[in-house]
């Protein structure tokens, strides 16, 4: 039997009910067999990343326990944002939902389809910032650097806000 890995997933949403398709992404997420929700950030308001010009993002992060190897977790985000209403469109624009594997425990995957952690995570506050509500303390592992160090190393933390 596997062992339970300690997980971070980034949750986004610009269409729609926002607080709602993330609210709902993580009901969904903690349903899948396998997969255990264990604790979830407050909702926060974000400037669009990418491509500008589109209405803000609802931000989150979750974290799970699961015995799902990294790519049996990415095909079960994946198979979550199509339920949900996600379908093809530009990169880095307007969605439903957006589920991004962020943390899979102390692992380094780097491979065609999944980059573990996250390549971005660190420059970004609307990840770093739901983040520091559930795991300040995590170390990134390849940095070696917690998540408060790495908040407080941020260029920008302008347009994140969090959501009453």
């Amino acid at each position: 039997m596997n062992s339970e890995e300690r997980v971070f997933i980034g949750l986004g949403s610009n269409i729609g009910h926002r607080r709602s398709n993330c609210c709902k992404a993580a009901e969904t997420l903690g349903e899948a067999i396998s997969v255990k929700l264990t604790n979830m950030s407050h909702l926060y308001e974000s400037a669009p990343w990418g491509v500008l010009g589109q209405r803000p993002f609802v931000n989150a992060v979750v974290e799970v326990r699961t015995t799902l190897g990294p790519l049996g977790l990415l095909v079960l985000l994946k198979g979550i944002e199509r339920e949900l209403g996600r379908g093809r469109g530009r990169r880095w624009g307007p969605r439903v939902i957006d589920l991004d594997l962020l943390f899979f425990g102390r692992r380094i995957v780097k491979g065609q389809t999944l980059t573990v952690p996250h390549a971005r995570v660190h420059e970004r506050g609307f990840a770093l910032l739901p983040i520091l509500d559930i795991a300040p303390d995590f170390i990134h592992p390849v940095f070696n650097v917690s998540m408060r160090g790495l908040y407080r190393r941020l260029r920008s933390r302008a347009a994140v806000k969090r959501l009453p």
